[in-house]
């Protein structure tokens, strides 16, 4: 959506409201932007602003360093930028890391901040008619809460998939969807679009 970075209005206003300047501004890996930029935000406490193939303005920092609050404050500030008209992107995302130069590594602690689906959703549908939508994971964040009823964040894929063995072993009185959204796929390889080498082939 945005190859080349984010158009400078938009770039210019949010450093204007956090009071600092940004760094990156391009399309890339998130594993591979801290790798990139992780030393330069270290150095200067900018934060690292980056964007992929989908919607998103993504916010890398380093979490010890920055501080989660920090960072949830200034994505609560890109949310408000980029909420209409042509710049209004699906979601904007916390990226915090932790490590150092040439050990940098994102954490559990991401966090998304969506537009609300502007349609109806299977989720609504199933929520509408009397049933339950449990997420786990960051799925919540992904729907901006709407058309769930339950809500279970986690701290990784075996995490989550135990949360939802638990689920399962209690029949159900009800229509339920559980959604899971094993988050460690992104969160420590990225959305590199290739199974050979994630498989470890070459």
């Amino acid at each position: 959506m945005y190859p080349r970075g984010f158009p400078k209005k938009v770039i210019e206003e949010f450093e204007k409201q956090i009071g600092a300047k940004i760094i990156g501004n391009c399309s890339a890996s998130g594993t591979e932007i801290i790798k990139r930029f992780g030393s330069e935000h270290l150095k200067t406490d900018c934060p690292i602003i980056y964007t992929s193939a989908d919607s998103v303005f993504q916010i890398a920092v380093h979490e010890e360093t920055f501080g989660l609050d920090r960072l949830y404050k200034i994505c609560e500030i890109a949310r408000n930028i980029l909420c209409g008209g042509g710049d209004a992107v699906g979601r904007v995302t916390a990226r915090p890391f932790i490590g150092t130069d040439g050990s940098y590594r994102r954490t559990v602690n991401m966090r998304d901040y969506s537009l609300t689906p502007v349609e109806s959703t299977v989720l609504d549908k199933i929520k509408n008619s009397g049933g339950s939508v449990i997420a786990i994971g960051k799925t919540e964040d992904i729907f901006n809460a709407k058309g769930i009823t339950e809500a279970v964040h986690t701290e990784g894929n075996l995490n989550g998939m135990k949360i939802t063995l638990d689920k399962v072993k209690h029949p159900f009185e009800k229509q339920t969807l559980i959604f899971n959204n094993l988050v460690d796929f992104d969160m420590l390889w990225g959305h590199r679009r290739d199974s050979f080498n994630l498989c470890g082939r070459t």
